[in-house]
């Protein structure tokens, strides 16, 4: 049974993750960049979800999980003040329509399937930033925002799951969503690389 989901506006959000004084320093800014992005796809990959007619239960579970996700786009976006956006927004939209249109010609069960991973992956990334500030410096406030935002996600990524194996599989579907799975980790390895490869030039 889906949960209703009403939209909020930007202070009541704001208000809520206690970030509207909130003012993040230079050199955590790169972070801020980095969770804009990721939160400009999540977002738009929902609003491509939100438009699959051919299946109920993906639209309903793209009105729940994007409004949590319009949540964090608005804390970002808010964090980066009047700094300039960062570059590659447009592709992120694109790459997040993409992501909700295209799994779901599969069928329900291998979007959920690509929200579990796509979750795990961001939980990784902001369980970097959190234990950075929990154990190397002091920033609370900023801590607590980025901590609710990691809750959040992993709450949608054990939502996807139980959506996944609510029903046990069969064998050819679970080598077929072991392979899926196997795929983005091969991706998020090479994203990896590049990005080392990238720092050490810079």
């Amino acid at each position: 049974m889906s949960k209703k989901t009403h939209k909020v506006s930007k202070k009541y959000i704001l208000d809520d993750y206690n970030a509207e004084n909130l003012t993040v320093p230079d050199r955590y800014m790169k972070w801020i960049d980095s969770n804009y992005i990721g939160e400009v796809s999540a977002h738009w990959l929902y609003i491509g979800a939100s438009f699959v007619f051919w299946s109920k239960d993906i639209r309903e579970m793209a009105a729940e999980h994007g409004e949590t996700e319009r949540h964090h786009l608005v804390i970002m976006e808010h964090l980066l003040r009047n700094k300039q956006k960062p570059r590659f927004v447009f592709l992120s939209k694109v790459s997040g329509l993409l992501l909700g249109i295209l799994p779901s010609l599969f069928g329900y069960k291998t979007f959920c399937m690509i929200i579990n991973i796509i979750e795990t992956s961001v939980e990784d990334h902001y369980n970097q930033q959190i234990n950075h500030l929990k154990y190397k410096d002091t920033e609370p406030e900023l801590l607590a925002v980025l901590q609710r935002c990691c809750d959040e996600e992993v709450a949608h990524k054990e939502d996807a799951y139980k959506r996944i194996y609510s029903k046990k599989l069969g064998l050819l579907s679970s080598l077929y969503f072991k392979t899926i799975r196997k795929i983005f980790d091969l991706g998020d390895k090479l994203i990896d690389i590049l990005t080392y490869l990238k720092e050490g030039d810079s």
